[in-house]
């Protein structure tokens, strides 16, 4: 049976440094998802509307039986180069959506 889980994450453009590398915080992310074979994120940023780039870097994917807890946590602990630009959101059959935003900012 499947359960699937949306997973949008959203960074400002400058978590990647001057080289186009990208932060360690989604690079542990990425990882993570290799390391328990669901898949990847992938970047969305062409996605975009309007005629301005919205300065984010936009990241998504959905995952089947994604250990939602394990994820938040790996996301909250991990550092990043502008916290106060990092947000994460889940999507979750039958359950309401998280909103996750990296330690200590609200």
């Amino acid at each position: 049976m499947s359960h699937v889980t949306g997973v949008v994450l959203i960074l400002i453009d400058h978590e990647e440094d001057s080289a186009a590398v990208h932060s360690p915080g989604l690079l542990a992310l990425q990882a993570w998802l290799r390391e328990i074979d669901v898949g990847q994120l992938v970047s969305v940023d062409e996605m975009f509307g309007g005629w301005k780039h919205p300065g984010i870097t936009c990241w998504g994917g959905g995952f089947n039986h994604l250990d939602v807890g394990a994820f938040t946590v790996l996301f909250h602990e991990k550092e990043w180069r502008h916290p106060e630009q990092a947000l994460l959101m889940l999507t979750m059959e039958d359950e309401p959506s998280v909103v996750v935003r990296p330690k200590g900012w609200p």
